[in-house]
């Protein structure tokens, strides 16, 4: 008869083990916990539109430019006869070489205020013969 007892104990034991969910313990069935995530590092800000500005013989084109606050790439081209330059006045570092005619320069501009800026060309008189334009920060 021990035999038998035993042969009870260890097929009662099985059934009951293939009876739990996993994870034991009593309660609620289902998948079993799932190990923590790794947090995420955090997004960078979405890069700025680059903006291409025409220098012509008297205009900048486009006259209006508005961007988000931040650093913005910008390629200026010449396409006019007579040199000419890009500057935003009252930011740092936003002014172009003066530029032969059909060369090109890329400027990254940092705009950290929000505001409207006054674009021109700084070679004597052309200002005043209307290369000037703005600059629209948000």
């Amino acid at each position: 008869m021990r035999k038998t007892g035993l042969y009870v104990l260890l097929i009662t034991g099985a059934l009951g083990l293939t009876g739990c969910p996993a994870g034991g313990g009593g309660g609620g069935g289902g998948a079993a916990p799932t190990a923590p995530t790794a947090p995420t590092a955090p997004t960078a800000p979405a890069a700025q539109t680059a903006q291409t500005v025409t220098l012509k013989d008297f205009a900048i084109e486009p006259a209006r430019i508005e961007v988000a606050h931040g650093k913005t790439p910008f390629t200026i081209t010449n396409a006019g006869a007579s040199d000419h330059n890009f500057t935003v006045t009252g930011v740092k570092g936003a002014d172009s070489q003066t530029l032969k005619g059909g060369a090109s320069q890329n400027l990254e501009i940092t705009l950290d205020k929000p505001g409207t800026y006054e674009t021109l060309c700084t070679v004597p008189g052309h200002a005043d013969a209307g290369m000037k334009g703005q600059l629209v920060v948000k």
